[in-house]
């Protein structure tokens, strides 16, 4: 179709053009809704320039595909074009306008995703005007024949590209807007997880958190928290989301494993190979960042197959960042916990010591008389430890001590409960807001559990043994903080005389 060169547009029909030009501009600045201002100003665009049908498109770069955000005298529904090499060169290179004889060869320009034909027939073809910012293609304005089937000439034709132009300039308006709204919430995000890892100084506590939320944050379907050892020689799994197969407290060599060149490196990396991650894990493909504290990999946080509608998405260097940011404000969480624990923890069973259980109890005593809550105490002794030591060495002795340890941590409640060593093998456990009840079914649970669990001792064999266990609680046992855990004590030794492996309630 040729440009009609004959002036047809009055002085009147001028203004009224530009007074509708001017229209739609408030129109883009003030409705936040893109769809919603598509579908005004293309009502507006058709009605001033008595023109039959339209449509607007946006132009996808990911996948270099036209998608309708709205029409007006065709059908308005999904439909999705495909810009063949030759037209997506053409529309990034050029603004120009696309006039009838051109877009008579549509079929060789687009091509419709469903090969809807139909569809294509009532495609617009009079006039596309490409909707550009910066060079940068956002689109196409499809716009059909005039009513009085006239030609479009110059005048009308440079008008409807300055609305395309304006199109353009609010597509990019909406997508800088949207880019916005998404780095906010992630601050946001970011800023709800940092208050909830910061909250606490138990190292398992802050990196189980960092894991869930790490996943939660880049929608990705499972994580696991590997820790480097200070030879920088294994990784040993310390928290999981989502995977059962790998245990807490496996050990992996750096050198075999797929992250040894985030930690060799300090630098997170995307693996979108599967071949390059076990097939244990089940996972298409992985992102991983170091966490690093005083210039040294410390640990490694992992999160697998991002979610992206119903399949797996890939992740991005946004994602990279983004977890980076998390690891970096964790790094620190992390490395106070340590030294709280360096401070407060038992090294050989990882229970708190006997000082610092003191100083909680205390401040337990007091919130207890103070609000009249219950405060049970349970008293842990390990049948015939000594026995156990003479016959088949202190090194199995220690393992005793861990195994049982360990056991009871796994049973009481994280950040609520105080477990401690006392001395030698007793051990006990401050249950703050708990009675008598909801304390026998804890002591129960842990006495069973240590009565099933087996040891491998030093010739092959399967080694077990059992607890005798005391228990208190405030204010029906004792009424004061001494009282209490001589109240405990006297019950775990009635636990022994009754025959050890069982738990006894304080008279």
């Amino acid at each position: 179709m040729e440009i009609n060169s004959t002036p047809a547009v009055t002085i009147d029909r001028l203004l009224f053009c530009l007074a509708g030009l001017g229209e739609m501009s408030i129109e883009m600045t003030q409705n936040p809704n893109p769809k919603t201002t598509m579908r005004t100003i293309l009502r507006m665009a058709l009605g001033t320039f008595a023109i039959s049908k339209g449509a607007i498109f946006q132009f996808r770069q990911e996948t270099r595909q036209l998608t309708l955000l709205t029409a007006r005298g065709i059908e308005e529904r999904s439909m999705t074009l495909s810009l063949p090499d030759v037209t997506a060169r053409y529309f990034h290179s050029s603004d120009d306008p696309i006039l009838g004889e051109m877009i008579q060869q549509a079929p060789a320009m687009i091509r419709f995703v469903d090969s809807n034909d139909q569809a294509m027939r009532d495609l617009p073809k009079s006039l596309w005007v490409p909707l550009f910012v910066r060079r940068q293609f956002f689109g196409l304005l499809m716009l059909s024949d005039k009513f009085d089937r006239t030609p479009y000439d110059q005048t009308e034709v440079e008008l409807l590209m300055m609305i395309g132009r304006q199109i353009a300039v609010t597509l990019h308006n909406h997508h800088l807007h949207f880019q916005l709204s998404l780095k906010v919430l992630e601050l946001e995000q970011l800023h709800d997880i940092s208050l909830a890892i910061n909250s606490s100084l138990n190292r398992g506590f802050i990196i189980k958190e960092l894991v869930s939320k790490a996943v939660t944050l880049i929608n990705a379907r499972r994580g696991i928290f590997m820790t480097v050892d200070e030879n920088r020689k294994e990784l040993e799994i310390a928290a999981v989301c989502n995977y059962t197969y790998w245990p807490i407290g496996k050990k992996i060599p750096i050198e075999d494993s797929w992250v040894s060149r985030v930690v060799l490196k300090a630098k997170g990396e995307i693996i979108d190979n599967p071949m390059e991650i076990p097939p244990e894990l089940d996972s298409f493909n992985c992102l991983a960042v170091p966490i690093t504290s005083r210039e040294k990999v410390i640990g490694v946080l992992s999160i697998y197959d991002k979610e992206e509608g119903l399949g797996i998405g890939e992740f991005t260097e946004g994602d990279t960042q983004l977890l980076a940011a998390l690891a970096g404000q964790a790094a620190a969480s992390i490395e106070n916990a340590r030294l709280y624990e360096l401070a407060t923890v038992d090294g050989l069973t990882q229970l708190y010591i006997r000082r610092h259980f003191e100083m909680r109890y205390a401040e337990e005593i007091r919130r207890s008389k103070r609000y009249g809550n219950r405060l049970s105490f349970m008293m842990i002794d390990i049948d015939h430890f000594k026995r156990f030591n003479d016959t088949y060495g202190h090194q199995t002795g220690d393992e005793v001590l861990k195994l049982v340890a360990q056991t009871i941590k796994r049973s009481v409640r994280e950040e609520i409960d105080i477990p401690a060593r006392y001395g030698g093998e007793e051990m006990l456990v401050l249950m703050p807001e708990t009675d008598i009840e909801g304390a026998m079914i804890l002591a129960e649970r842990i006495r069973e559990a240590i009565e099933t669990t087996g040891l491998p001792g030093p010739n092959g064999d399967v080694l077990h043994v059992t607890v005798s266990i005391g228990v208190a609680t405030l204010p029906v046992h004792a009424d004061t903080d001494a009282s209490l855990i001589e109240a405990a004590d006297k019950a775990m030794y009635r636990s022994k005389e009754n025959g050890r492996n069982r738990v006894t309630l304080a008279e």
